[in-house]
């Protein structure tokens, strides 16, 4: 590991038995080679971000440790393996006139974790950005988009304008979901603005050639 990112630098050992990794597109942190430790402890998570050297040595990271990350009891005990995987195009956006935003943009969330960013557009803007997230974990249930106000100043945070969450179990399997959402708040009823995006979820089961075998046995 070339370094761990120091915003997010994890405080002693990871016990990988309790946690999943996940790759980081390489627009978060401007730069290839990154991916993320999302740690579980009872109630509360943590996410702890590595940069390798190289985006092959990260993968190769990425693999070694899926080896030894939690494992969820469907795939523990079963043959049937599960392919899951989500596109997702952040197309465009609207605010109210009077928001005062000038420069936004977007953070992706899976699970919590931010794995990718849009580029800093200015208001009113069209982002056109697409993003690819394969092998999710059966335990991966929502994402997230959150449109962001670009503090002017360095040393003040950047401002959360709102934030769209998505149940993948509300998504139709394989199938293009072009769809406009409202900017939410929390503790506010009142739509913030909208997001346009378009997104694709698939959830595939591949059976043992067992499984196979024994429908063309039946078959007529």
């Amino acid at each position: 590991i070339d370094l761990c990112l120091q915003s997010h630098k994890a405080k002693g050992l990871l016990d990988l038995r309790q946690c999943r990794a996940f790759a980081v597109d390489p627009t978060l942190y401007g730069r290839n080679g990154v991916f993320m430790v999302m740690l579980k402890y009872l109630n509360e998570l943590s996410f702890y971000y590595f940069a390798a050297q190289t985006e092959e040595l990260a993968q190769e990271w990425l693999r070694v440790m899926k080896r030894h990350t939690l494992k969820t009891p469907d795939t523990a005990k079963t043959e049937v393996q599960q392919i899951r995987s989500l596109s997702l195009s952040i197309r465009d956006s609207k605010l109210a006139k009077s928001s005062g935003h000038s420069s936004v943009y977007c953070l992706v969330f899976l699970d919590g974790a931010a794995l990718a960013k849009t580029i800093l557009m200015q208001v009113p803007c069209i982002f056109d950005e697409s993003y690819l997230f394969q092998d999710l974990p059966l335990s991966t249930t929502s994402f997230a988009v959150e449109l962001l106000s670009a503090s002017k100043r360095a040393y003040i945070k950047d401002s959360s304008i709102g934030r769209v969450t998505i149940q993948l179990s509300d998504m139709p399997n394989g199938q293009d979901d072009d769809k406009w959402h409202h900017l939410m708040t929390k503790g506010s009823r009142t739509a913030q603005g909208s997001l346009r995006l378009v997104a694709n979820f698939k959830h595939e089961m591949i059976f043992p050639i067992e499984e196979y075998t024994s429908l063309k046995e039946v078959r007529p």
